[in-house]
């Protein structure tokens, strides 16, 4: 799974169950924008001007007579509105899709954040210096191309030259048309240099502006073409409406006669046109927004990264000094004190501690289960039943999430039709040969009361995750983390971890992760994470690890 597809798998997975009210959210900025238009429309009336509403640039156009200066001053009255208003508000909005990626719902008020701080001016400021910059940058790029066009469409004749040759005349026309698409490539590729500073807005009340504008330009670094890209991916969701387009005008003209202009489209036409566009953008806009925001903060966040700032962790309880002679000596041949300390001072703080669930924190024993569940069946046939169920290669499926475990248990009934009944039992019970491991869950209780982030990272059943969840209090302890159905990854492909990692904003340095497993052990290391092998389900060497590396695994005594 590619970035791109992740971070959009990631945004659908943020608003699922909160998309009407992102739609609403949308809705109210548009409410307020739609209301400055009629606002200005209702001025311009008094002036005596006479003005038509234009859909494509979603306000009015009130032509020549709008070169005057009452005009423009209502114009320039609805600008500075604009900016007090619905600027503000276009960065509350930001803000909201923000908050959803921790899974936590919030009230559509949120959009009007900004108008409680300085970031009301911020963001207004923003808006201003965008608008006049990309102006400024598309006037010095479309000299070229326009004067091309001009020049081959013979509205800028040459003094003295008279008509252009047809052929020089298209090819002018056509190399200023290829010219205006690159120029509009990079205009766009240069916009994208503020896309971080509408982020910082969000997350950094201490910045100026300036300084939300210099760490934009210089973490977008390298990646704004990498944001065009990411922003040309949703392009293929203006098909529906161009086949709506394209349908219009074949039945509306004949074949022979059709040419592909819009003034077509009336009637039922256009109202088809309508509905179908504003449904696809019900869907596009919540997704499109949150997917924006989160590529914006996954590149802030490296930004960062690759500076060596860490990425700000959650709230952690200062670590208190210890006192060398209140340590014990170590033992013959192990290290001095003062080279462990020297070794804990070296290291990150480690703030994130990622669990695996499966002889982690749940002892997984389906043999030990299927004893007890069939006393009088042969070894034989418990061992049948332990290969077509549960080390059976199709398993993976429900780890991933690609099918259920009604549909996986059905075609186990059906390639063992013999043990059709057992099956129906172990459908319903298999859940049992799951149970807690009394000493990782006591010490995963009290990392989580020394203030600790605790976040799972699982290959795990859907149902069955959803199932522990609910039986054990412990497992809804987690702050966060993925779980392969999620994504539909298992570990240990890289880009579960790099999900793990850019889904909870860590940083790998400051993040321990433990499993049972050595080849997820050594992919969690490749990404840059402190792992450590939990052998046999013990949990003694890991906490004795823990330790060194500074963590605190107990508890203080209190009097």
């Amino acid at each position: 799974m590619t970035l791109r597809k992740m971070i959009k798998t990631e945004a659908k997975a943020s608003l699922r169950g909160r998309w009407g009210r992102a739609i609403l959210c949308l809705a109210v900025v548009a409410a307020v924008e739609l209301c400055i238009h009629l606002v200005d429309a209702a001025a311009m009336a008094l002036l005596g001007y006479d003005f038509q509403w234009r859909w494509g640039a979603m306000g009015f156009s009130y032509g020549r007579q709008f070169f005057t200066i009452p005009a423009l001053g209502v114009t320039a009255a609805a600008a500075i509105i604009w900016l007090l208003l619905a600027a503000p508000l276009w960065t509350g909005r930001r803000n909201w899709l923000l908050e959803l990626t921790d899974r936590r719902a919030h009230p559509v008020s949120h959009i009007f954040w900004p108008y409680e701080g300085r970031t009301w001016l911020r963001s207004a400021g923003l808006e201003i210096f965008i608008k006049v910059s990309t102006g400024v940058a598309a006037v010095i790029l479309a000299v070229i191309p326009g004067a091309l066009l001009l020049l081959g469409t013979g509205n800028l004749p040459l003094e003295g030259m008279g008509t252009l040759p047809p052929l020089l005349a298209n090819i002018l026309t056509i190399a200023g048309g290829i010219l205006g698409i690159v120029a509009a490539l990079l205009l766009w590729t240069w916009w994208q240099r503020f896309t971080i500073a509408r982020i910082l807005l969000c997350e950094k009340y201490n910045l100026s502006l300036g300084q939300a504008l210099g760490l934009s330009k210089r973490y977008m670094k390298g990646h704004r073409w990498e944001m065009v890209r990411f922003d040309l991916s949703f392009l293929p969701w203006t098909f529906p409406s161009l086949a709506v387009l394209l349908l219009t005008g074949i039945l509306q003209r004949s074949i022979g006669q059709y040419w592909f202009y819009p003034h077509f489209l009336y009637g039922p036409g256009l109202v088809l046109f309508m509905v179908v566009t504003l449904l696809v953008l019900l869907y596009l806009a919540p997704y499109y927004g949150m997917a924006r925001v989160m590529y914006a903060r996954y590149l802030y966040e490296c930004g960062r990264w690759e500076e060596g700032n860490s990425a700000p962790g959650p709230e952690q309880p200062a670590r208190q000094e210890e006192n060398p002679q209140e340590k014990e000596e170590p033992e013959k041949g192990s290290k001095t004190v003062d080279q462990l300390l020297q070794e804990e001072r070296s290291c990150p703080v480690i703030r994130n501690i990622v669990f695996d669930v499966g002889d982690v924190l749940l002892r997984f024993d389906p043999a030990g289960e299927l004893e007890k569940m069939f006393p009088t069946q042969t070894e034989e046939q418990r061992q049948e039943l332990l290969e077509g169920i549960f080390w059976n290669p199709a398993w993976k499926e429900l780890d991933l999430g690609t099918t259920t475990e009604e549909d996986y248990f059905r075609r186990a009934r059906e390639s063992y039709p013999h043990r059709r009944e057992d099956i129906d039992l172990l459908e319903q019970k298999w859940y049992d040969c799951l149970s807690p491991i009394a000493s990782t869950v006591a010490l995963m209780g009290r990392l989580k009361e020394n203030g600790y982030r605790l976040l799972v990272l699982s290959n795990f059943p859907e149902k069955a995750f959803q199932e522990m969840t609910q039986r054990y209090l412990f497992m809804r302890d987690f702050d966060g983390g993925v779980v392969s159905y999620q994504l539909h990854l298992t570990k240990p492909d890289p880009e579960i971890y790099q999900a793990l990692i850019y889904r909870e904003g860590i940083v790998p340095g400051e993040t321990v992760y433990v499993d049972d497993k050595l080849e997820n052990v050594e992919a969690a290391q490749a990404a840059g994470l402190r792992a450590f092998q939990l052998k046999d389900c013990q949990s003694g060497p890991f906490e004795a690890w823990l330790q060194q590396l500074g963590v605190r695994t107990t508890l203080e005594q209190t009097t």
